[in-house]
């Protein structure tokens, strides 16, 4: 069995079918139909929930501060340890169960790990306010 060569069939058997789509493209449909005004969505999406309760850890002068902020107000809680690649002026966020280094360019901020008393004292204040039981409490959630 003999092969043809793809050239002379190829563009022969696929020409109309290419004239049909560029004339349709072509072809003016009329005047355009009104569309229908907005439509409010069915379901609606609630806003992201934030925290009441923000913690930071600031680094001032090689020494690191842990603090909160809520509705605006800061309330120093302690000092703690400063993690190595902290610098003077930068402070690390909790969000959820994650870490943000925030205040030191573009190019420094970033997730990093949480201090250990920084999640220690959100799990504290969560217990204190009755949002998760106290350790060694069971419940039937795990069951």
């Amino acid at each position: 069995m003999r092969a043809r060569p793809c050239s002379a069939t190829f563009p022969a058997r696929w020409l109309p079918l290419g004239a049909a789509c560029l004339g349709l493209a072509a072809c003016d449909a009329g005047p355009a139909e009104r569309l229908p005004d907005a439509v409010e969505p069915a379901i609606t999406v609630p806003a992201p929930r934030r925290p009441a309760v923000s913690y930071y850890l600031l680094q001032v002068g090689g020494r690191c501060f842990l603090y909160t902020e809520q509705a605006e107000e800061r309330a120093t809680r302690r000092e703690e340890l400063c993690p190595r690649d902290l610098r003077d002026g930068e402070r690390i966020r909790l969000v959820g169960h994650t870490c943000m280094r925030e205040g030191g360019g573009p190019d420094r901020e970033m997730p990093v790990r949480c201090p250990k008393g920084m999640i220690f004292t959100e799990h504290a204040d969560r217990v204190d306010a009755g949002l998760v039981p106290p350790p060694g409490v069971e419940t039937d959630a795990g069951r």
